[in-house]
């Protein structure tokens, strides 16, 4: 059984690997270009758009981050249960 489970781990390791290569060999083969920095989103929406990956009874008690694209992630609201969220955002990208 961990033989078939380490086996399994190795392939999706590999496919994710190659997944991340153009035909040419090279990394980023998705076709996809940088087009600039991060836009600040709008606090109160993000903070809703992050809480709604929590069942809505978690969610008045679990922390909240928000991003600064100039700073990185900031404490927006400590919780008590245990759980932290926020939006994981990356550069803008869109096809070339």
């Amino acid at each position: 059984m961990k033989t078939t489970f380490r086996t399994a781990i190795l392939v999706i390791c590999v496919v994710i690997g190659t997944g991340a290569q153009g035909p040419d060999g090279r990394a980023g083969g998705t076709g996809l270009a940088n087009v600039g920095p991060l836009d600040k989103m709008p606090r109160d929406l993000e903070v809703r758009y992050a809480l709604s990956a929590l069942p809505p009874h978690l969610r008045a008690d679990a922390t909240t981050y928000v991003l600064d694209p100039d700073k990185g992630y900031e404490l927006n609201h400590k919780g008590t249960n245990g759980f932290s969220c926020f939006v994981e955002r990356t550069e803008h990208e869109r096809a070339k």
